[in-house]
C-alpha cells in the first residue's frame, strides 16, 4: 500500500476522494462511517465490525496487484476508526507502508477543518445541526483533561459563540487552538516515534498530482 498522511486538516480524506480510476484508492472512513477523531461521528450509525471487515475485504479483492506499483492507496488511520477496529494484518501493512505526506500550513488546515466540520453542517436541517454541535461539545469533554481546564473553557466558549452568532471568526479561533495546541503535537510525536518511510512530501495539489502521475502510464 501507499499511505496518504499529514496533520489534521491537511486534506487527506479529500485527496482520497479526488483520486480517479485507475488509481486504486479505498476510503476507509467512508466504509467505517466515521471520520476517525473524537469529532468524527456521523449521524448514520457505524456498521458492525463484521460488516466493515466484509466490505473492506471486497474492496481489497477488487484491487489485486497487476503491476509493481502499490495496489492500494488509503488514508493514514489509527487502529480504531470510531468503534471499528482495523483488522490486525491490514493495520500492520498500513503502518509499515511508505507515505505520501501532505504538508500544508496552519491557516490552510484551519480553513479546511472549518469547511468540513462547520460550513458543511450549516447547510443541514436544524435537527442535524444540533446532533453535530452536541457531538462536538461531547468530544471536547473527552479532551478536557488533555487540553487543561483553561484551554477547554476557551475552546468551548468559542464553539458556543460561533454557533449562536454564526461567527466564522469564533469558529476559526477554536479550531486553530485545537489544531495548534493539541492535534499537531500529537501528530508530530506519533510521526517521530513511528519513523516511517516518506516516499513523497508536498502540498495538497502536489500530492494529488504525484499519485495521479504514478498511475497514468
Amino acid at each position: 500500500m501507499l499511505i496518504v498522511s499529514g496533520p489534521t486538516g491537511s486534506g487527506k480524506t479529500k485527496l482520497i476522494e479526488k483520486l480517479k480510476h485507475p488509481v486504486p484508492a479505498v476510503h476507509l472512513e467512508k466504509l467505517a462511517r466515521h471520520r476517525g477523531s473524537a469529532f468524527g461521528h456521523w449521524k448514520e450509525a457505524q456498521p458492525s465490525q463484521a460488516d466493515y471487515e466484509n466490505r473492506l475485504a471486497q474492496k481489497l479483492m477488487n484491487h489485486q496487484p497487476q503491476t509493481e506499483k502499490p495496489s492500494l492507496i488509503v488514508e493514514d488511520e489509527s487502529r480504531m476508526i470510531g468503534q471499528i477496529v482495523q483488522p490486525e494484518s491490514f493495520f500492520r501493512t498500513l503502518r509499515s507502508s511508505a507515505l505520501v505526506v501532505i504538508d500544508e500550513d496552519l491557516e490552510f488546515r484551519v480553513k479546511q477543518v472549518y469547511q468540513d466540520y462547520i460550513a458543511a453542517i450549516e447547510e443541514l436541517s436544524e435537527e442535524d445541526q444540533n446532533f453535530y454541535y452536541e457531538n462536538y461539545q461531547r468530544a471536547l469533554g473527552v479532551l478536557q483533561k488533555k487540553l487543561g481546564d483553561e484551554r477547554y473553557r476557551k475552546v468551548l466558549s468559542l464553539l458556543q459563540e460561533g454557533r449562536q452568532k454564526k461567527s466564522q471568526e469564533s469558529h476559526l479561533e477554536w479550531i486553530t487552538i485545537l489544531i495548534r495546541d493539541y492535534y499537531d503535537p500529537l501528530y508530530l510525536k506519533s510521526f517521530q516515534k513511528r519513523n516511517p518511510r516518506v516516499q513523497f512530501r508536498g502540498s495538497f495539489e502536489e500530492c494529488l498530482q504525484c499519485l495521479t502521475d504514478l498511475y497514468s502510464y
